[in-house]
Order: C-alpha cells, then sequence, then structure tokens
C-alpha cells in the first residue's frame, strides 16, 4: 500500500486506456494491484521484462503487479483499468 506524506494510503488511480493492446507499467517503485473491468477484453498478459508476455487466462480481475512488471490488455471495448497502491 502506497502512503502519502500524512500517512494516509494513496488512493486508485483509473488509467486512461488507448489504443489496443494498452500496456501497463509498474513505475510506481512498489507493488500495486490492477483492476481490469467492463468493456470487451480478448487476452490479457503479463511480462516481467515487458518483451516475453504469457496469457493469464482470464478476460477481467485484480492482478498484482511487482515494480517493473507489466499488463497488456487487448480489446475491442475499451475496459476499466484500476491501479489499487
Amino acid at each position: 500500500m502506497s502512503y502519502l506524506m500524512d500517512g494516509e494510503s494513496a488512493p486508485p488511480e483509473a488509467k486512461t486506456v488507448s489504443g489496443s493492446p494498452y500496456t501497463l507499467s509498474n513505475t510506481y517503485g512498489q507493488a500495486v494491484m490492477v483492476a481490469v473491468s467492463g468493456g470487451t477484453v480478448l487476452t490479457i498478459q503479463y511480462s516481467v521484462d515487458g518483451t516475453n508476455f504469457i496469457l493469464v487466462g482470464l478476460l477481467a480481475g485484480l492482478f498484482f503487479l511487482r515494480p517493473g512488471d507489466y499488463l497488456r490488455v487487448t480489446y475491442l471495448l475499451t475496459p476499466t483499468i484500476t491501479v489499487i497502491p
């Protein structure tokens, strides 16, 4: 969980999803959860290096990303993607 200067946790951050496939890189400096929901998702893939991706076998869900990990979402209708620090 990410904490602000006053000790409060950082709020979830809705991402602006642009173009399919959409690739999210965890540049937050800490582990985060990524929620993918809605839209018409074709595939969700995970990578530790941004080059070699593996299918996760789900079309929506909550995904754990360590710093430097990637999540790639291929879709027809734009899904909602939210990062939870």
